[in-house]
């Protein structure tokens, strides 16, 4: 029998025979596998027949270490096809307790593993088996109605500081810096956040919203914390949004760095920050460097963060994605960026 036999791709019904086999102890072929195909899985070496003890004249089929093989190619492919490059996952290093959001950044090599950039390692490139990555929890659903020109402000914790009217986000934010409480807020959490609301909200009494807390709660005395998802390129809830998704592929082909979040959504890693619309379609990308106690600790001057923002928008619009340009006190501070429409067939 040659290696092209048994290296031979399974039609998916045997992939399904092989999987099933490699789930349980010993490995056996389902006994209600059609004949004809354990014929072709036998002459590839993939199965071998095994006489039953407790069943004289009985036998049934087992994986060889070529099947083995075979099945394990089969589950690499399919776990390939559900983190591709660009996808986020959780992933727990060997003997480490705590799960870190990661992004894949290659295919599979053929021992099943992927390169993947760690947020909990400050951007670090890591391998994984892609077996041993996970799914995101997931997000709660989005509140139903259409956007509207109110924006929720809400401190470190997640409570309801105030509501302010404006047309986009750095109106907002300049609106609610205004604001007693919000000034109170950034004084004591280094800042704030802003979300624009739908008409399903605005029924709700101003105070009663709750944001996505920044700040993890103190642990309870002698009980760990659980671990909370960090974020490379965007906050963990982001992650599975399409405009995000593309725009963290375009970034990791082009080997830009990502910042990475701790768990109070600190950056902690310089890079690039993807802040996506959902009522548009589009993505804001900004470049952001490390949280520091005080402004006057940050290290990378602003002409140098325009001209780092201006080669996301040169890398962008090469891609052909839509680039319109963000100024603010006349510099460039960031991009909105809407994704090419599909090629029509």
């Amino acid at each position: 029998m040659t290696r092209a036999a048994w290296d031979a791709t399974p039609t998916d019904y045997q992939g399904r025979l092989l999987l099933a086999a490699l789930a349980v102890s010993q490995h056996r072929i389902p006994s209600d596998a059609k004949k004809r195909t354990v014929g072709i899985m036998l002459e590839r070496q993939w199965i071998r027949t095994r006489q039953l003890a407790t069943q004289p004249g009985g036998v049934d089929h087992v994986l060889t270490h070529h099947g083995v093989n075979a099945a394990q190619k089969v589950r690499t492919a399919q776990l390939a096809e559900k983190y591709p490059v660009g996808a986020a996952a959780a992933f727990t290093p060997e003997g480490a307790t705590k799960r870190n959001v990661v992004v894949v950044n290659s295919g599979p090599d053929a021992d099943g593993t992927v390169e993947v950039l760690s947020a909990t390692q400050g951007g670090k490139a890591l391998r994984a088996p892609l077996a041993a990555l996970e799914e995101l929890p997931e997000l709660p659903p989005a509140p139903a109605g259409e956007p509207t020109d109110w924006w929720t402000i809400t401190d470190a914790q997640g409570a309801e500081l105030t509501r302010v009217k404006a047309g986009d986000d750095p109106g907002a934010r300049k609106a609610a810096e205004r604001h007693p409480a919000v000034v109170a807020a950034v004084r004591r959490d280094k800042g704030f956040a802003v979300r624009r609301l739908v008409t399903s909200e605005l029924s709700t009494p101003v105070g009663k919203l709750r944001g996505l807390p920044r700040f993890s709660p103190a642990p309870a005395a002698e009980k760990p914390a659980p671990a909370t998802p960090h974020g490379l390129g965007c906050l963990p809830r982001n992650v599975d949004v399409p405009q995000v998704k593309a725009a963290l592929r375009q970034l990791t082909i082009d080997g830009q760095p990502l910042a990475a979040f701790n768990d109070a959504h600190q950056v902690v890693s310089v890079g690039a920050y993807l802040d996506p619309r959902p009522e548009t379609g589009e993505v804001v990308l900004r470049f952001v460097t490390e949280h520091r106690p005080r402004p006057s600790e940050f290290r990378i001057p602003p002409a140098e963060r325009e001209r780092i923002t201006q080669e996301y928008a040169d890398l962008f619009h090469t891609a052909g994605w839509a680039v319109e340009k963000f100024r603010e006190s006349g510099r460039l501070t960031a991009v909105i960026l809407t994704p090419p429409a599909p090629a029509a067939h």
